[in-house]
């Protein structure tokens, strides 16, 4: 059992007291209140350009554009777990929380940097089923993991329709701090969730894993070092 963990909540609602706010703060202070150490994360306040696809992170282990992600990719990777929380714009995340999963991006692909971290989605929308669509999909960001891979806690989307709000709903705000108490109940007992996501898993073992594992090694001298590096030091590559 683990004693001392960090739990992050990313939030990338543009309202600081939008309804999806409201509830990645709900359930961050349900983990808090199971033990863990909680930081909040508001994206709209960051600076953080687009992603140019210049892949450059694969050769040096940074993005190089000069802006806030690198210290929030930091701050993601020294995580234990990761409560992502978007509203849902045109039956999917917003464009804010989209930009984060770009700038990731290849690295997180190609080092599974995110792997062993637990996940959990939570989304807001006019439509329940919508909300958890999208609350769903984040929470399943990284399962996949090329060679390590996160584990979904769960997720909680919320229908607001006619102007509800959040802060005013209880049985929805129990729900997020149930939610952020499972997530430090998962980090605390380790748990693995065996049968998660084992179709995309095993795509993934037989193709994925082999070719990036070939062009790693036989790039670990070259374009590939940074990456070869991180995968050693943290024994996932043979």
């Amino acid at each position: 059992m683990k004693d001392q963990f960090t739990v992050v909540g990313v939030i990338s609602s543009p309202r600081p007291q939008g309804n999806t706010a409201v509830m990645v703060r709900e359930a961050l202070k349900g983990a808090k209140e199971e033990g863990a150490i909680v930081e909040e994360v508001f994206l709209a306040d960051m600076k953080m350009e687009f992603c140019m696809g210049c892949l450059t992170c694969l050769k040096n282990g940074k993005c190089c554009i000069a802006d806030d992600f690198n210290a929030l990719r930091d701050l993601l990777y020294n995580a234990d777990a990761i409560i992502l929380g978007s509203p849902t714009y045109g039956a999917n995340v917003n464009a804010i929380m989209k930009n984060l999963v770009d700038r990731l991006g290849m690295y997180e692909v190609a080092t599974s940097s995110l792997g062993g971290k637990y996940i959990a989605g939570i989304s807001a929308a006019n439509s329940a089923a919508a909300a958890k669509k999208t609350a769903k999909t984040l929470s399943h960001f990284g399962n996949t993991g090329t060679f390590s891979r996160t584990y979904t806690s769960g997720f909680l989307g919320a229908g607001f329709s006619g102007g509800r709000q959040a802060s005013k709903e209880k049985d929805i705000l129990r729900k997020a701090r149930l939610l952020g108490k499972k997530v430090a109940d998962d980090i605390k007992e380790v748990r693995k969730y065996p049968f998660q996501n084992i179709q995309g898993r095993i795509i993934s073992s037989m193709f994925m894993r082999p070719a990036f594992s070939k062009y790693i090694i036989e790039n670990k001298e070259a374009d590939a070092k940074v990456i070869y590096s991180s995968l050693k030091n943290r024994n996932l590559l043979t």
